[in-house]
């Protein structure tokens, strides 16, 4: 009897391990699906793609590339487009997930267009900026407030609007909640936010593991 409870015993605690692992293994997979940095240039997320190459060319000719360090210390990259007539008026413009800067041109020369100045980012992890780990708008919301304090740095009459799509919109709006967000900034326009970030995330993985 001693030797059957035994052999129960060992074969319930064999379970339970290999039960843990497939559970850490699967959550690891999750985790490089959804959540970690993949470039790929055939990609193109851009947003009304059919005037894409027009506008990507002009905001390339049309700014200039600025960097600068993250709280963390990763590198961030921005396109900044000065506009004369802006009147101390910026934008600054927030791409979707797994998206780049260059991806909101449409947008950027839109509100260029309106007389703004525009600057449009690179999130952490995407296009030329630094970085292997994409936080959903929650950590690169700090990012926002160097960019933020990186205009007013240079103009401290500056009027600033953040606009974001998709990820980006959830970016601008957990930026809105922050307890020194500077009062240069006068509207936050949120294109698309994500509900919850778990369903969000279950979205990703159904793309690759439709079953689920």
């Amino acid at each position: 009897m001693k030797k059957i409870l035994r052999i129960i015993l060992i074969a319930y605690l064999v379970l339970c391990i290999i039960g843990t692992c497939g559970f850490f293994a699967v959550g690891s997979i999750i985790h490089r699906i959804a959540l970690v940095r993949y470039d790929n240039p055939q990609t193109d997320n851009s947003v009304f793609s059919g005037s894409m190459s027009e506008n990507k060319t002009w905001l390339e000719e049309n700014s200039s590339g600025i960097y600068l360090n993250a709280d963390d210390g990763i590198t961030l990259h921005g396109y900044l487009a000065e506009n004369p007539l802006s009147d101390n008026r910026y934008a600054i413009v927030c791409h979707g997930y797994r998206s780049k800067a260059t991806d909101m041109s449409y947008f950027a020369k839109c509100l260029y267009d309106m007389n703004m100045s525009v600057l449009a980012v690179d999130a952490q992890a995407h296009g030329k900026s630094g970085g292997s780990l994409i936080g959903m708008g929650y950590l690169e919301k700090r990012d926002i407030i160097q960019w933020i304090n990186e205009i007013t740095r240079k103009n401290s009459d500056a009027e600033i609007i953040l606009y974001g799509l998709s990820m980006g919109a959830a970016t601008v709006l957990f930026t809105s909640g922050e307890s020194d967000l500077p009062h240069n900034v006068r509207a936050v326009v949120s294109d698309c936010a994500y509900n919850r970030v778990y369903e969000q995330i279950g979205c990703t993985i159904r793309g690759y593991v439709p079953f689920l």
